[in-house]
């Protein structure tokens, strides 16, 4: 199969920071190699900085889904299987908004079903998947 690990190094808005590591932790653990031992044609594509370099959380994390969606699109296209590695909840939206996908494997430690009036904190990641599911409209609209 062809594969393209798709790297989004963020973690609430901040390149690299905290979570944001966990696609590299990945990737320098080995997993390219394994993928390939296993039969596997890997590219590994990095969306590298997006955005300003304010680093906020909402703006820079839907800088992230849009250029996630981008190189979903572009795998794709290429009739290649695209993996998203990202350190933050709300890039899934990017990457199911880049496939038009009618599925995802979610691994997480927590569901990501609140909307903005469920929310005890306003933590933008909590929201991710409710996001991705459409439960509060309008929130995935600056995806393309």
């Amino acid at each position: 199969m062809k594969v393209s690990l798709i790297l989004a190094s963020y973690d609430s808005g901040h390149y690299h920071g905290g979570m944001g590591q966990g696609p590299d932790a990945l990737i320098s653990g080995g997993l390219v190699d394994a993928l390939t031992l296993a039969g596997h044609d890997v590219t590994v594509e990095d969306i590298g900085r997006v955005g300003d370099d304010q680093e906020r959380e909402i703006a820079t994390g839907f800088a992230v889904c849009n250029a996630v969606s981008g190189e979903v699109r572009i795998a794709r296209d290429r009739g290649r299987f695209p993996i998203v590695l990202a350190g933050n909840c709300l890039t899934s939206a990017g990457a199911v908004a880049g496939e038009g996908a009618d599925a995802i494997i979610w691994a997480d430690q927590h569901g990501d079903l609140n909307t903005p009036e469920t929310s005890v904190y306003g933590f933008l990641d909590g929201m991710a998947l409710s996001t991705v599911l459409g439960l509060k409209p309008g929130m995935a609209d600056a995806i393309g």
